[in-house]
């Protein structure tokens, strides 16, 4: 398992508390910073670290994780660090790529698409202007 419950990272900057999600290619995980306030830790799966291309996914990873960081604008979470650590993966010891998310402002972003009442049910057009503006500045930046 990537991240364990109570696992100290960077220094023991951060404490995992427990993972929080999953998706094809990684996982999040509420943590706690030496201010004890919540962060999300994000990183690639167990799966893609042990796999032959994981040289290049952690590459990528960390690349993306430095074009966000770049990113300021009140629609884009920011990122408020960006780590690696070799981590025990089994028997080997493996290099894991971290970003670290602030859970403040992913909170404040959930709590606007709720106050716009976003649903599966939301007019489209409603939900894809929300997302479209967050994007198109994220994509602005990209190159």
């Amino acid at each position: 398992m990537v991240c364990s419950p109570g696992q100290p990272l960077y220094g023991s900057r951060y404490k995992v508390e427990r993972q929080i999600g999953s998706g094809g290619m990684g996982i999040a995980c509420l943590a706690t910073n030496r201010q004890g306030k919540l962060v999300v830790l994000k990183t690639l799966r167990e799966l893609i670290l042990k796999s032959s291309s994981a040289q290049k996914f952690t590459d990528r990873f960390k690349d993306e994780a430095l074009r966000l960081s770049l990113c300021r604008h009140a629609n884009i979470i920011s990122i408020e660090n960006a780590f690696s650590a070799f981590l025990k993966l089994g028997t080997e010891k493996i290099e894991v790529p971290f970003l670290v998310e602030n859970l403040e402002e992913m909170v404040k972003q959930w709590l606007e698409l709720h106050k716009l009442n976003f649903s599966p049910t939301a007019p489209k057009d409603k939900v894809l202007s929300w997302v479209g503006g967050r994007l198109s500045y994220f994509l602005s930046h990209w190159q």
